[in-house]
């Protein structure tokens, strides 16, 4: 989708700005000119810290943000940052536009909005002066900061197992439960993060492993399907043991070398596997193939699968080709687990630079 220009000039008319996922609509302390109010979509209000950040919470349709800057005269500035989660579309209000709004209103009650404004904001400092002495006795923890780090996978990949298994129904294409369920027992029940839940169906949505299905004339319900509870379990199993070794000893295939896992499986089909689980693969092949692609992955992102224990050193064969032998059946059980971590990998190193 692409991004509307949030500056739009002020021509005193309401403006519906669209955003993808991720896109900032403004950081904290930047000039506030306009408010906002949710049309489609969620926004996440955070605040940066260290190399990380605070999540302050996620705003829904019909709710409003950005508006504490207008009762700031003395300086109109945002006291946090914004961000969309998926697909959102918001009206952009001036507060120009907004001001004619509330001079109409009756002054007496013009008074009770500004005096709620001012000791929300003041209780919005005051957190703000903890948080700034927090700091200084954290900086360590804070520099190696995650939006989702081992325990929160654990507990979100657990709790969707136990939630579906004890409410859902099976389906052609899955398990099937309503979403007020999952969100009751998520937010509600295990008291959950409500941003790092979304961003989490979010990914297992991209990854084809949950399906949202809207309401509907007929059912007024939302639903959520899990294609594949094994994956969940798998991948439960393996971060849960990862996150128990040294750093020395834990399985870590970089996104290249996911890229050259995907295509030995591919190259493997229909080949005989040995007693071991292995079958050779022809590797100037898939060097070929990168390169047909215009793509500069090679041998040395091959290496990294090597040495992690998947495969044997590379041999030349018949013809000169390039050869090895690969642990097909453990690559085809992990690589869907490499591809989900390397994901959240990615969408911690986008918090960190979008913070």
């Amino acid at each position: 989708m692409e991004k509307s220009d949030p500056k739009k000039k002020d021509d005193g008319k309401p403006a519906l700005l669209s955003f993808g996922q991720g896109d900032v609509l403004f950081h904290e302390k930047d000039v506030a000119d306009c408010l906002y109010i949710i049309k489609e979509g969620k926004i996440r209000l955070y605040r940066p810290k260290g190399k990380g950040f605070v999540e302050l919470a996620i705003l829904k349709k019909g709710e409003v943000f950005g508006e504490m800057a207008y009762f700031n005269a003395k300086d109109a500035r945002r006291s946090c940052s914004a961000a969309s989660v998926g697909s959102t579309k918001v009206i952009q209000i001036h507060f120009n536009s907004f001001n004619k709004a509330m001079t109409s209103l009756n002054p007496w009650f013009k008074k009770i909005i500004f005096t709620l404004a001012d000791r929300l904001r003041d209780s919005n400092d005051l957190i703000k002066s903890m948080e700034s002495n927090s700091v200084a006795h954290s900086r360590t923890k804070i520099s190696h900061y995650k939006f989702f780090n081992n325990s929160d996978l654990v507990k979100l990949l657990n709790y969707f197992i136990t939630i579906f298994e004890s409410y859902g129904n099976f389906s052609e294409q899955g398990m099937v439960l309503k979403k007020e369920t999952l969100d009751y027992h998520i937010l509600d029940i295990f008291n959950l993060s409500e941003i790092k839940y979304e961003e989490f169906v979010r990914i297992m949505c991209e990854l084809n492993y949950l399906v949202l299905q809207e309401e509907s004339e007929e059912d007024k319900n939302e639903y959520v399907t899990l294609s594949d509870i094994k994956f969940f379990r798998d991948t439960l199993g393996f971060i849960d043991e990862q996150r128990r070794l040294d750093d020395a000893k834990r399985l870590i295939i970089p996104p290249r070398s996911q890229a050259f896992m995907e295509k030995i499986i591919e190259q493997s089909e229909g080949k005989e596997v040995d007693g071991k689980g292995m079958v050779e693969v022809n590797l100037s092949e898939i060097y070929k193939k990168f390169k047909d692609d215009q793509s500069n992955i090679g041998q040395d992102d091959f290496l990294d699968v090597v040495s992690q224990g998947l495969a044997q050193e590379i041999v030349v064969g018949d013809k000169q080709a390039f050869l090895s032998k690969v642990k097909i059946v453990e690559i085809r059980k992990l690589y869907p687990i490499i591809q989900f971590v390397n994901r959240i990998n990615d969408l911690n190193d986008e918090k960190i630079e979008k913070s």
